[in-house]
């Protein structure tokens, strides 16, 4: 009697088949993935191959830190030793050769930082999210890439300091720049140094597996241990599985794009659900219409002076919007000195995760605001902006002069398991860091700020109201242009100024008003003056 071959269900265009099929499908559907992974790393890919230009006159700033590069002396040309790349201090390299000219410390020290950042990107062949039948976010899932970013630089300043960087992700910086060409002036113009590759080829990779990375410090096991945490598996924490879960509530599903804001109630909802002990100290704030309500941060973070009296939120600032006053702290950035971590939190506060989503402008970045989104980036306090337009976010971590730099999550790379002893963690950094014109980000945003204590948070307070209202312009008939800021703080809890009429300081003025302009239609859009 002869068996009839099973027939295999044609999958739909984005490579989805019906579930409890059998194996001869699942490798389909791996084919597709690995087929759509392929056309967006040729669509995207050049973006990370290409090298970036930085000028060797201006700061770099990058979370908090500077890098006053334009002070150092051009480097002669000169030989490496063999053994030069394991100093952390050295110019990337080994196995002899040519230093590249003009990389000073300052230069050095910021590739090691950036490096040091968590790259979280498009993954495939993941298990299956759900009864959605998706293997990989590829094409969908990038602005939940940004969100994880902006959190794992949040989870690093909490539990390892803002200094801290990565052996293994420096490790990666000295080997991508083994390769002639890597990072050099660019031809004719000794004025600025061109930075190499953005993602490890394979002979890196190969290379790089020879080596047996151990959990030897408890500092390395915590940084694991975070990684862990957004790998994609069904029981991470912050993994994609779970974001997808908690996007339900938002009505949205595996395949969606998300929006910054809506991203922002997603990881607030899943530090809330994270059951692992180190995260118990932590919350997030989602502030409300371009807000931050002290009261509330209070009841969120001091959850045992609830009810108690009011007068404690009394010291978190006066009624109404804060405005600078004389002898406020000032200079530098926020939160603290950047060499030294706050005491550990106690039971009495949380630390605290404060993310903000804005609008600043209609369908283009307002060029006023460029000013004020320097120097949020400039402060300790920032753990980045994650922003964007349908299906194109990016990960915005600091600025040189009029470009923005940022993390890209689109390059699409295999999921990685966490669950292997020393699992590899060299597809978790970018060794390139990439820059765009701040006049190119879209407007739709949310900004990230940790605050690791209360006196934090309220420097953090005092801090940045300062760089929130841009400069006055000039408006129509040359008349001064009044500006509001991007955001504001006001004591008491949201729920308890509900029915008040609307603030001008709740929401961003467009300049200029085009009546032609056409505002995107979406369930993210801020209201507009």
């Amino acid at each position: 009697m002869a068996v009839a071959a099973a027939v295999v269900p044609a999958a739909d265009w984005n490579g989805l088949t019906p579930r409890g099929e059998d194996v001869e499908v699942d490798e389909v559907d791996k084919l597709k993935s690995k087929l759509m992974a392929a056309w967006n790393n040729v669509k995207h890919g050049w973006v990370v191959k290409t090298k970036t230009s930085f000028s060797r006159h201006s700061p770099i700033y990058l979370l908090g830190k500077q890098y006053d590069c334009s002070s150092e002396v051009v480097d002669v040309p000169r030989k490496i030793s063999t053994g030069s790349s394991s100093c952390p201090d050295a110019v990337p390299g080994g196995g002899g050769g040519t230093a590249p000219a003009g990389l000073g410390p300052a230069f050095r020290a910021f590739r090691r930082d950036f490096v040091s950042r968590i790259w979280m990107t498009y993954r495939r062949e993941f298990p299956q999210l759900g009864s959605s039948g998706w293997t990989t976010d590829t094409g969908w899932g990038c602005m939940l890439r940004s969100g994880q970013m902006l959190l794992a630089q949040g989870l690093l300043h909490h539990l390892l300091g803002r200094d801290w960087q990565s052996e293994e992700a420096v490790q990666l910086l000295h080997q991508d720049s083994e390769a002639p060409g890597r990072l050099s002036s660019s031809p004719g113009e000794p004025d600025y140094v061109m930075v190499g590759r953005g993602f490890l080829d394979d002979s890196i990779a190969l290379r790089l597996a020879g080596h047996s990375w151990t959990a030897s410090t408890e500092q390395t096991a915590t940084y694991r241990q975070i990684l862990g945490w957004f790998t994609d598996a069904p029981d991470s924490p912050f993994g994609v599985h779970k974001l997808v879960e908690f996007g339900k509530s938002s009505g949205k599903r595996a395949g969606d794009w998300y929006g910054p804001a809506i991203v922002a109630h997603i990881l607030k909802k899943a530090i809330e659900e994270a059951e692992e002990k180190l995260l118990q100290d932590t919350v997030v704030y989602v502030a409300q219409d371009c807000t931050v309500y002290t009261g509330d941060v209070q009841e969120l973070c001091q959850p045992t002076a609830v009810g108690s009296s009011d007068s404690s939120n009394e010291d978190l600032g006066p009624r109404g919007p804060l405005d600078v006053k004389a002898g406020c702290c000032g200079g530098g950035g926020g939160g603290g000195s950047a060499a030294v971590m706050s005491p550990v939190p106690s039971a009495e506060w949380k630390a605290l995760f404060v993310l903000v989503p804005v609008r600043l402008g209609g369908e283009t970045l307002n060029p006023v605001y460029v000013s004020c989104v320097k120097g949020i980036l400039e402060m300790d306090n920032c753990i980045g902006i994650i922003g964007g337009k349908p299906k194109h976010s990016l990960y915005f971590i600091g600025y040189q002069d009029d470009h923005v730099i940022y993390l890209d999550p689109h390059y699409c790379q295999t999921a990685v398991d966490a669950a292997q002893p020393d699992f590899p963690v060299e597809s978790f950094h970018c060794c390139s860091p990439r820059k765009t014109a701040f006049t190119k980000m879209d407007p739709s945003c949310t900004l990230g700020f940790y605050c690791r204590t209360r006196d934090d948070f309220l420097a953090f307070r005092d801090r940045v109201v300062k760089v929130l209202r841009p400069s006055a312009g000039v408006g129509g008939g040359g008349l001064p242009q009044e500006s509001y800021p991007i955001f504001s703080f006001m004591s008491g809890r949201s729920r308890d100024v509900e029915d008040e009429e609307p603030r001008p300081e709740r929401h961003v003025r467009l300049h200029p008003v085009c009546r032609r302009a056409a505002l995107r239609s979406s369930s993210e859009d801020f209201v507009l003056l």
